[in-house]
């Protein structure tokens, strides 16, 4: 793909690095002039950020709503025997939390699961119905080596013994189950970004190294 730059208005270019930018980590200039029209014009329509971003440096931001299904093809993917989830609650939490499940551990403000692989999936989802636990910033999965840390609000990065070539097969994995588009040569690509403005859309794609 060739990258132009290119003079935006000065209010757009303002929404642009506030929205776009900052939050992505793009400069000025590095986004092809097609890709930037489009997610400018949707930014200003909808006044809101893609339904899902993915970055070839093992970084996502997601809608709520695919969470469990990114999750889910973690799982598949790293196929691991044990999983933790640990994340901070508050006193009531904690209370309705250890009267529903009997396999949390309490320290202090920190609650902790240990869980078998055929035990994630509902005691996640129980989480989500609970407490809303997929948009707790101090959300921690633990699989085997490999960590997942939400930011919050559909923030992940993953960290630990991960190449990047496990990490597009996640990513292919992912794209798989929600039906959506797959780049080309995905499992060689590094240094990409990936974008669903959302959940009907095409990807807007910015190639990386292979």
């Amino acid at each position: 793909m060739t990258n132009l730059r290119i003079n935006l208005p000065e209010e757009l270019d303002k929404e642009f690095r506030k929205i776009i930018a900052s939050k992505y980590g793009f400069s000025k200039g590095a986004l092809s002039l097609a890709t930037q029209d489009a997610i400018l014009r949707w930014i200003i329509k909808n006044g809101k950020e893609p339904w899902l971003y993915i970055d070839g440096n093992m970084t996502l931001d997601m809608d709520d709503e695919v969470i469990s299904t990114f999750l889910k093809s973690v799982l598949k993917t790293l196929k691991p025997e044990k999983i933790r989830i640990s994340f901070r609650a508050t006193q009531g939490e904690i209370q309705l939390i250890t009267k529903l499940f009997e396999n949390c551990e309490v320290d202090g403000d920190d609650i902790l699961f240990t869980l078998e692989n055929s035990e994630f999936n509902q005691t996640h989802n129980q989480l989500k119905k609970v407490i809303g636990v997929q948009n707790k910033q101090s959300l921690l999965f633990e699989f085997d080596d490999v960590s997942i840390i939400s930011g919050g609000n559909g923030c992940f990065s993953i960290d630990g013994a991960v190449s990047a070539q496990k990490y597009n097969l996640i990513v292919k994995e992912f794209l798989t189950k929600l039906n959506k588009e797959i780049p080309p040569k995905l499992g060689n690509l590094k240094n990409y970004q990936l974008m669903f403005l959302n959940p009907g859309s095409t990807p807007l794609i910015l190639r990386g190294e292979e």
